[in-house]
């Protein structure tokens, strides 16, 4: 009986080994988003992403992918990866405003992040113009945008100016009961500026200027 138990005791050890073996393995498989960006342009959605500066290896060249379907795009982006994307670190997930201006690509957007629950809830949602402009700043600073764009968001909140998460957007979308305003940013000169929000109220979007 005491042989037995050993065995078993050995034969748990090991496929713990194992599995921890496989975690390892599979940690160096993926690559980890920082900040997503998703536009709309000619018609079809657009998908990028933002790794950790010290982290490139999961890059392959210009990644942007255009679909029809956000999730389409989203796939297609990740299949010119070198690794598996793992979302679970985004911190920032940025709209173009032409997103914003096509309802049916931004509801389709948020009902498959509703449906894959991939992208953390308590992601930060700005808005920008145009996304290059980010792409572009990025390149002249010393850490990835989707770290600075987070610590730009907070210091934002501590003057009072209201965030929204990923997680507000898709309890708006079920609820229906709240008036919200995502923080609309603006890239001059290489430097980022609060420009305003864009209101969402029901199926109405507009710029607005509260501060």
């Amino acid at each position: 009986m005491v042989k037995k138990r050993c065995c078993f005791l050995w034969m748990i050890a090991g496929i713990g080994l194992v599995l921890n073996g496989c975690s390892t393995t599979e940690l160096e498989e993926r690559c980890f988003p920082m900040m997503v960006s998703v536009g709309y342009e000619d018609g079809k959605v657009t998908f990028d992403a933002v790794f950790p500066k010290e982290d490139e290896s999961g890059q392959g060249g210009r990644r942007r992918a255009e679909e029809i379907r956000f999730e389409q795009a989203k796939i297609a982006y990740e299949n010119r990866l070198n690794r598996d994307a793992d979302y679970n670190h985004l911190k920032v997930l940025v709209l173009e405003e032409d997103l914003l201006e096509e309802k049916d690509a931004y509801e389709d957007m948020l009902e498959s992040l509703m449906d894959t629950e991939n992208f953390p809830r308590n992601t930060y949602v700005c808005v920008v113009d145009e996304v290059d402009d980010l792409d572009e700043m990025g390149k002249s600073i010393s850490q990835d945008l989707g770290t600075y764009l987070e610590e730009y968001l907070k210091k934002q909140e501590e003057k009072k100016n209201r965030l929204l998460t990923l997680g507000d957007l898709m309890d708006e979308k079920e609820n229906q009961t709240m008036v919200l305003y995502l923080p609309y940013l603006e890239v001059e000169e290489n430097f980022i500026g609060w420009k305003g929000y864009v209101n969402i109220s029901g199926k109405v979007w507009k710029e607005s200027s509260i501060e």
